[in-house]
């Protein structure tokens, strides 16, 4: 029963805490995107190869987060 009237507003939880999720990972990689522009001022032709090493890590490790936040979610 009380499962039942708690389920609900878990649901109302899962779309703002993915949303969130979302955010810092946006957040995160503009400010990967101006320390590469940064430290790689001189060599540019390294910049996109950098990035693309750091946003696969980013969004390795979002997705991940995402699902242990929807696996907590799910769970209670």
């Amino acid at each position: 029963m009380l499962q039942y009237l708690i389920a609900p507003q878990f649901d109302k939880l899962r779309d703002p805490a993915l949303e969130l999720i979302q955010d810092c990972y946006a957040q995160l990689e503009a400010l990967a995107s101006s320390i590469v522009e940064r430290i790689f001022m001189r060599a540019a032709s390294l910049r996109p190869l950098i990035m693309e090493i750091i946003v696969s890590i980013l969004q390795r490790e979002r997705d991940h987060c995402r699902e242990l936040v929807e696996a907590v979610i799910d769970s209670e």
